[in-house]
């Protein structure tokens, strides 16, 4: 990673780079996002995820997602892994990809009893000079669908094609120092965990074998299996035709599959392999699991940021100024964790700048609500370009534009010798405070105890909605612990 990185920085000038993850269920020795910390390390601006179900779907759905968020950041160029290295070819591929005459060469092939993705290189190879291994492979396949992703919806970044090092996607050796995601999780799982850290990038590999060793993976594995047979066992063929990767034969072949399965393994033994890739079929098997179905927004609703150093920063808030070419009604959500426990790991790495407060003496509350503070102070200046963007977008619209500001809880640091993880009423009543362009009822959202749920049902009202709870009487109502269901107790607040 390190040395792409330092390719885009030095040699094309980059100084910003965003990249997107996929996540999604997975037995993973890392969360998403301690990956997403591991990459920003390396030197990467911002790490945004591609989320479940969007991150499941076919190529074409998945670069889809991944085109929409990048464009909406403001990126500038699209960077991505390519083993053929000819973004001339990948061009002019993708450019027929848009074309009627593969449209119908694709659905004559698929009359043919041909499956989509032969159906798809036959059409390319009969138009094109060139030999099946050229664009066939996985990197490749991806790269024309995000090209073609971007000539359909008219963005023109500059396209920078990374040469794949080493082996190809899920083969099982190393060449070059490089293998596959597949080969080292092959490693793991017959514990040769030293060969298998050996090819983690350096500052991972100790991380990636203290994971190892405590042996959580194996077990998650196990488990995770057995409950993905078990969820298939119980659906039937309506179920799974309901997926919308699945046809009325795919949905009998997997009732009938999965009642005969005593594993995985066994069950897919039991489809159609050869008309059907094994991607589609794993991405029916994850659908039916997690009981989506039917079809989804066109493109991710939101764009979730995982990780990111000053220069993330930089790219986040640069979206901002973008809500002006909004339209109708919109409800945006910025959730930030800068001033959130510990608090000094979200100012310090922009500068000495932002370590106004500093400790009355050497106790450690003093030093903890030091760092708070500086938290609170870099905050402010976040808060204060996002004030400024607001006020430009009610100006240009002429729209009522609110902006509300609150946290996740209120915050205790010692006091009483408890933290905020205790339901209190201090931790219930949080800091808020709004600000509205081109409205007069701002005094609505004076609440005399600011929490959750009492600004939730001004919003609610705010967007015409009325909340009726009869466990609230407008002077008494009720907080749950971590538990929505109240395991963990509940406290009574008075208005």
């Amino acid at each position: 990673m390190k040395n792409n990185l330092k390719l885009l920085r030095k040699s094309r000038g980059y100084t910003q780079i965003a990249i997107q993850m996929k996540t999604g269920i997975e037995q993973a020795l890392l969360s998403k996002f301690e990956r997403a910390k591991y990459a920003v390390d390396c030197g990467v601006s911002l790490v945004c995820e591609i989320p479940y179900p969007y991150s499941s779907q076919s190529a074409e759905g998945f670069a889809k997602s991944g085109v929409h968020i990048l464009k909406n950041l403001g990126v500038s160029a699209l960077c991505f892994g390519s083993e053929s290295d000819d973004i001339s070819l990948l061009c002019d591929v993708a450019d027929f990809l848009l074309t009627d005459e593969y449209q119908t060469a694709l659905k004559n092939y698929i009359a043919h009893k041909m499956p989509f993705a032969a159906a798809r290189e036959k059409a390319i190879l009969d138009h094109f000079d060139i030999t099946r291994e050229t664009l066939s492979a996985s990197n490749d396949i991806l790269a024309l669908e995000y090209i073609k992703e971007c000539k359909k919806t008219g963005w023109t970044p500059e396209f920078i094609p990374l040469k794949r090092r080493g082996t190809n996607y899920n083969d099982m050796s190393v060449k070059d120092g490089f293998a596959s995601a597949g080969y080292i999780r092959k490693c793991v799982s017959e514990y040769r965990f030293e060969q298998a850290a050996a090819l983690v990038p350096e500052n991972i590999a100790q991380v990636f074998l203290n994971r190892l060793e405590q042996g959580d993976y194996f077990v998650q594995d196990t488990a995770f299996k057995k409950f993905v047979l078990a969820r298939l066992k119980g659906l039937k063929s309506s179920d799974f035709a309901a997926i919308a990767d699945c046809n009325e034969e795919l949905s009998h072949a997997f009732e009938n599959a999965a009642v005969r399965a005593i594993s995985l393994d066994t069950l897919f033994e039991n489809l159609p392999t050869k008309q059907y890739t094994r991607s589609r079929l794993n991405r029916i098997v994850l659908a039916a699991v997690m009981g989506k179905n039917g079809s989804l927004p066109p493109y991710p609703p939101f764009a979730r940021i995982l990780a990111m150093d000053k220069n993330g920063e930089e790219i986040a808030l640069n979206y901002f100024p973008k809500l002006t070419e909004l339209s109708n009604k919109n409800f945006i959500l910025y959730h930030q964790n800068i001033m959130h426990f510990d608090y000094k790991n979200h100012y310090e790495k922009f500068g000495d700048k932002w370590k106004k407060f500093k400790p009355s003496d050497n106790s450690l509350a003093e030093e903890k609500i030091s760092e708070y503070k500086n938290s609170v102070f870099y905050w402010d200046y976040i808060i204060g370009k996002i004030f400024n963007y607001a006020k430009n977008i009610a100006e240009k619209t002429n729209a009522p534009t609110y902006v509300i500001y609150m946290s996740d809880h209120g915050e205790l640091i010692g006091e009483n010798k408890r933290g905020h993880s205790i339901l209190s009423k201090e931790v219930a009543t949080i800091p808020m405070f709004v600000k509205c362009f081109n409205c007069s009822n701002v005094n609505e959202f004076k609440i005399k105890n600011p929490t959750h749920y009492r600004i939730n049902e001004k919003l609610l009202h705010l967007i015409g909605y009325h909340l009726h709870n009869p466990n609230d009487d407008g002077k008494t109502f009720y907080i749950n612990g971590k538990s929505l269901y109240g395991d963990d107790g509940f406290i009574t607040m008075t208005d």
